[in-house]
């Protein structure tokens, strides 16, 4: 049985939080160990990681201490405010600091290291490891925003993408890596989540009293790469089109950044389609509202594996996306939904208002994401 360290930066709801949830609820736990290993103990996710064990703070390679005891929480904080001074004074101690909290928390003993997304191949380079692995779930171009992490990347061993694009855009910027990396796509646990939208939520029950109304989803961070904030525009242009004839309500899920709460809040008001749409927030679980939604529209400029999609098309939801590269990836256009532009889009609500899209049940497999997985260490 091979065994395994996966990091995470949090708990907090996530893409790579919530496919790293997915990925621990199909692992075969005879054929792999895990434990997980958190830099900050905070978020709804923590009790939703199956298969594993999730191991304790640590004073030296958490980012602060959550769940310590005082002195704990005093230590941590001096050695981070040691390594910021020392740090300005162009003494960098995030290597050694790192190595030390690894051998604390006997990384070497695993037969890989995962750091499962991102923002961790500095981390992830620093720590004693048979093998190092990291995870990406980005458009690599846009997270470096014209820096440089091949002093780290050099130092991992194999580089997972999620998607093609997300290959794609790493070795756009770094050909060198061509032979560490493989796509292994986001596994989707549809037990899980069809489990979890059946849950009772008196929230849901309101929103969808009137089975008359045809509602929109749609979901992720509040994030200026979700583009939440143009769809106002478009609820006003569907409400236009309609002209009366049909109700709707376009319901949008996330928590995140507060200047893009307070202009999607704005835009609404701009329009006039209070009425139509609803900023609800973080969901710790926002399956009840996908599985009775009508269809799931994705109004990102970019994605490197929408996993909403894939999870919509588990509840058996249509979707309507954006145009963006990563679009077509493992969906199929006109049976389950459709790509399309944003200006595009409230002509073909109203069709689907109309003439909703019926989709036949959705078989996802996971055999090939676990193989290669398990190969990968």
């Amino acid at each position: 049985m091979k065994r395994i360290l996966i990091i995470t930066g949090t708990f907090e709801i996530g893409g790579s939080r919530t496919s790293l949830c997915s990925l621990l609820s199909v692992l075969d736990p005879k054929t792999v160990e895990v434990d997980v290993f958190a830099r900050e103990h905070v978020g709804p996710l923590k009790d939703n990681m199956q298969n594993c064990r999730l191991l304790p703070e640590s004073i030296w390679l958490s980012h602060r201490i959550i769940e310590g005891n005082i002195a704990s929480k005093c230590i941590c904080k001096l050695l981070y405010l040691l390594r910021g001074i020392l740090q300005i004074i162009g003494i960098d101690l995030f290597r050694l600091y790192n190595w030390v909290g690894g051998k604390i928390i006997d990384s070497d003993k695993y037969d890989a290291v995962i750091g499962f997304d991102e923002t961790l191949p500095r981390f992830v380079s620093s720590i004693p490891a048979k093998k190092r692995i990291t995870w990406l779930h980005c458009d690599y171009r846009r997270h470096i925003n014209g820096g440089d992490e091949t002093a780290y990347l050099n130092k991992i061993d194999k580089i997972v993408c999620v998607s093609k694009f997300a290959e794609d855009t790493l070795l756009e910027v770094c050909p060198q890596y061509n032979n560490k990396t493989v796509v292994i796509h986001n596994a989707i646990n549809i037990e899980n989540i069809t489990a979890k939208s059946m849950l009772s939520n008196p929230d849901v029950d309101k929103l969808f009293e009137d089975d008359k109304k045809f509602t929109l989803i749609s979901i992720g961070r509040l994030d200026p790469v979700k583009q939440f904030e143009k769809i106002p525009a478009l609820a006003f242009e569907v409400k236009r089109l309609l002209n009366g004839t049909h109700k709707f309500q376009w319901l949008i899920i996330g928590g995140g950044n507060d200047r893009v709460k307070i202009n999607i809040e704005n835009e609404i008001e701009k329009y006039g389609v209070c009425g139509e749409v609803k900023l609800l927030g973080m969901q710790s679980n926002p399956y009840p509202y996908l599985v009775k939604s009508n269809l799931y529209v994705c109004t990102s400029s970019s994605e490197t594996f929408s996993y909403t999609i894939h999870e919509g098309l588990a509840l058996r939801i249509p979707f309507l996306c954006n145009t963006f590269p990563s679009a077509s990836e493992s969906v199929h256009v006109g049976q389950e939904g459709f790509i399309l532009s944003l200006e595009e889009m409230p002509m073909k609500i109203v069709e689907q208002i109309k003439h909703p899209l019926k989709i036949k049940e959705c078989i996802i497999s996971n055999d090939k994401i676990l193989n290669d997985f398990y190969n990968l260490i």
